[in-house]
């Protein structure tokens, strides 16, 4: 039996939720040298290969907005969205 996407992270605590996704962005974060934020490297094309931790955790951030957008709205009816 496969469960609902939307209800899978009814499995784990709100907590275990927050820790996880804190160590995977930490892993990224601590990967992040000073001369990364320079000029924000990171939102011009030709000094994107400066930044390339940056690029990476906004990446992340982008993924993970998507995810929970998804979750809210994945349910059919309102009952299950709410």
């Amino acid at each position: 039996m496969m469960l609902n996407p939307s209800k899978v992270l009814l499995v784990f605590s709100e907590e275990d939720i927050a820790k996880q996704l804190t160590l995977i962005d930490f892993e990224i974060y601590s990967k992040i040298r000073v001369c990364e934020l320079l000029d924000q490297a990171w939102s011009k094309a030709k000094y994107k290969y400066r930044a390339r931790n940056i690029a990476k955790l906004i990446a992340r951030s982008n993924s993970v907005t998507l995810w929970v957008c998804s979750l809210l709205v994945w349910p059919k009816t309102l009952k299950d969205r709410v």
